[in-house]
């Protein structure tokens, strides 16, 4: 645990910066904020390469696929995206150690480019990744994290109706792993125009169409490459009871959303470009799915298929503290860290969840890496301090 709550505590450094830096949109980044997200996210890489193949429940089951498929034992049955990488790297006779580095690689910079891109403070978005579990996650379902990164680039062509990209961006998800499909209905939000009926209405269907899990288990297990996706929902080894933690955490994304919702007409024109109204309705979504897993036998599945849409509360909240709390930001932005680094130990110590501790490098000896991850630990808490200095003497005068 203790390595994952370093990465906690690192982000939380790298974020000192958070009043300097008021929009990725309309103010120029300075170079110690863009080399203290750059550390975080080569941090992030390291981790998540360097693991022990016991590191994510799915580790080790890519891991003995892929030396079954290595010794001509039948093939992946994975997607096309994993099942070229695996093959072009037993070609090689690569070790499974380089699949996991060319995931992450692949991963973490595709997410760093969209948060950079996109969130009025890309550091602290940065933060919520870490503390709201989603990095977690990514070190267990490699295929399905690597589909969710893909699916935000789609987003800019439901804001400009363009359906055609839209799916061609889909499809390039889809080939990383077939639940991007639920991100398809993603498109049609455009269209959604929430308000307490609406949003009455959505809650009430989702509640009734829990009773049809056997058919769309079926539906979903129809049209995936793989056809063993359905015993997900119907297999007793994957179901079990829902947690007191994950109804609180259903409890706490539907409070978020309605905080959002209340301040939705102030937080959408602060930036005039109606990015925060499409990421509420896909939040909206997230929370709809997890309310769905409250009623399922199968609410780890579900919750992992609400991890495409829940990723956008990561941008959602910046925006609440930046735009919706004029003289309150310092306090709700301490309170937002030290709410989701409660949830963080919960999830991860707590819950066990995604199999990801105690946490181990790759070799047996690991004193190299261990130096080297302090090192960048302590270089970017030498950044933070600078900054922070920087801000206290503009301050002074």
């Amino acid at each position: 645990m203790v390595y994952y709550l370093l990465i906690a505590l690192l982000v939380i450094l790298a974020n000192a910066d958070f009043d300097r830096h008021k929009s990725t949109l309309l103010v120029d980044k300075s170079s110690n904020y863009r080399m203290s997200f750059q550390t975080c996210i080569v941090v992030l890489i390291l981790v998540a390469s360097f693991r022990a193949y016991n590191i994510g429940l799915d580790t080790m089951t890519y891991k003995f696929v892929y030396y079954n498929n290595a010794n001509g034992i039948g093939h992946t049955g994975f997607e096309l995206f994993f099942d070229l990488l695996f093959n072009i790297c037993n070609a090689l006779s690569l070790d499974y150690s380089v699949v996991i580095s060319i995931f992450s690689i692949v991963c973490y910079t595709l997410a760093a480019n969209y948060i950079y891109k996109n969130s009025i403070n890309p550091v602290f978005s940065l933060l919520l990744f870490v503390t709201l579990g989603i990095y977690a996650q990514t070190l267990n379902i490699m295929r399905q994290a690597l589909a969710i990164i893909v699916c935000l680039y789609s987003v800019k062509y439901i804001k400009t109706g363009e359906f055609i990209k839209f799916i061609g961006v889909i499809f390039i998800a889809l080939l990383c792993h077939a639940t991007a499909l639920i991100f398809i209905p993603a498109y049609f939000v455009r269209y959604f125009k929430l308000n307490k009926y609406t949003i009455s209405f959505a809650v009430l269907f989702t509640c009734a169409m829990s009773i049809l899990l056997p058919i769309i288990s079926k539906f979903i297990s129809g049209f995936t490459t793989v056809d063993y996706y359905g015993r997900y929902f119907e297999d007793t080894y994957y179901q079990n009871e829902v947690s007191l933690l994950a109804i609180l955490f259903t409890l706490g994304l539907f409070a978020i959303f309605i905080i959002m919702y209340a301040n939705r007409d102030k937080l959408n024109n602060a930036q005039g470009d109606n990015k925060f109204n499409i990421f509420l309705k896909l939040y909206f979504i997230s929370t709809l799915l997890r309310i769905f897993a409250l009623f399922t036998p199968a609410p780890e599945v579900i919750g992992r298929l609400a991890l495409f849409y829940f990723i956008y509360c990561i941008f959602l909240i910046p925006y609440f503290i930046e735009f919706g709390l004029v003289g309150k930001k310092n306090i709700w932005t301490n309170l937002v860290i030290f709410a989701s680094l409660i949830y963080y130990v919960a999830l991860i110590e707590v819950k066990k969840s995604c199999g990801i501790t105690p946490y181990a490098f790759i070799w047996d000896r690991d004193v190299i890496l261990t130096i080297l991850f302090y090192v960048i630990f302590a270089v970017l808490s030498v950044i933070a301090i600078r900054l922070i200095g920087l801000r206290y003497k503009e301050e002074r005068l």
